[in-house]
Formats: structure tokens, sequence, C-alpha cells
């Protein structure tokens, strides 16, 4: 049992690093969506303006996949350094949730280079609404199914994070049915994500104060 420990936290660090390389790797095979420009050399001046408008979609996608992927890295930072220990399962479901995060720059290219293709709108959605509930699932073995987590983890943190990916999921899942009529109304949907986590994480602080008030709080 005395050398368990070393093995757990050898583990810890092990899964750490090879996921923070992972993100690494997806959030910075990002830019690689967006191609310069390609005009001749002696109207760049003239062309180039209208070169980079006509880019919008790149940079959107860029940008949105940038901090959608920025905010999944958080959460999974968040989680695994108040893990105690990882077992199998979690190790599986963490590879798994990784597997799709290293494809998103696929996608996200995609949906830039054929803005107002439904599919490719569709499949974005798709990716990012399979990462979310991953995410879920990942926060719910840890924290709910086994309590991997070093105690530091209070009730009002569990449900915060694990409602505000489910909400995640459920826009982009929602989005699916608005592509059909418009893409353009689908994309902007998505901006939804960050009121409504802004919401629930408010919803869950005003518990939390509530709970540090009272003996008996209601949660």
């Amino acid at each position: 049992m005395r050398k368990r420990q070393p093995f757990q936290r050898a583990g810890m660090e092990r899964l750490n690093g090879f996921s923070d390389a992972v993100f690494a790797v997806a959030i910075t095979l990002l830019i690689l969506t967006i191609d310069v420009p390609q005009v001749a050399r002696q109207f760049a001046d003239q062309e180039l303006p209208a070169a980079l408008a006509d880019m919008w979609p790149k940079f959107f996608g860029y940008v949105l996949s940038f901090v959608i992927v920025g905010t999944f890295w958080m959460m999974h930072h968040f989680l695994f350094s108040r893990l105690k220990r990882v077992d199998k399962k979690l190790m599986w479901l963490n590879h798994f949730f990784l597997m799709f995060i290293v494809f998103l720059p696929f996608p996200t290219e995609m949906m830039s280079a054929y803005e107002d293709s439904k599919v490719a709108t569709a499949f974005y959605a798709a990716v990012m609404a399979a990462c979310s509930l991953l995410t879920c699932a990942l926060w719910w073995y840890s924290t709910h199914a086994q309590d991997l987590s070093d105690g530091e983890i209070s009730r009002f943190e569990r449900k915060d994070a694990l409602y505000s990916f489910l909400a995640m999921a459920g826009v982009f899942a929602l989005s699916l049915a608005i592509v059909p009529f418009s893409v353009s109304a689908a994309k902007y949907s998505w901006i939804s994500i960050w009121p409504l986590n802004s919401f629930i994480g408010h919803k869950y602080d005003k518990l939390a104060e509530k709970a540090t008030a009272s003996p008996d709080p209601g949660a």
C-alpha cells in the first residue's frame, strides 16, 4: 500500500501531461484552418482588405473553436487538478474525449470553407455536442459515479460544471434542428452558450453563498 500513492501520483502526472499536450496540439492546429489570402503582389494594398473581409467565416470558426477548446481545457484542468486518483474507466473516457478534441480542427475548417453549407454546419454542431457530452461524462463519472476527487469540489461546483456542459451540449444539439431552415441562425444560436453558462454559474454561486450563511441550505 505504501507504494500505491507514488504510483497514483505518477499516473496522474502522466495523464495530465498527455492531456495538456493533446489540447496544445488541437488548439495550435486551429490556426492552420486559415490560409493567407492570395492576391497579386502589385495590387496587395488594394485587394487585401476585401480578401480579408471575405475570410470572416474562417476567422469566426477559428475564434469560436479556440474559445470552446479553451473552455474544455479549463474544465479539464479544474477537474483533474482535484482528483486524488484515476481508474481505468476514467482513463478510457479521457482518451475518448481527447480523440474528439484533437479532431475539432477538421469540422472547424470544413465549416469555414463551406460557410453556407447545412451539412458542414450540422457536422460541426454534432461534433461539438459530442465533445460537450463527453465532458459531462468525465465530470459525472469523476465526481458522482465514483467520486475520485480530493473532497475539495463542493456540491454546488459539481452541479454548476455538470449543468453548464449539459447546456452547451443542448445548445449545439438544438441548433441541428435550426440548420435546415437557416445556417446563419443556427450559428448565432451558439452564442447563447455563454449567457446560459453565466446564468447557471450565478445561480450556484448564490446557492453556495446561501449555504454558507444558513445551517440548513437547500441545494
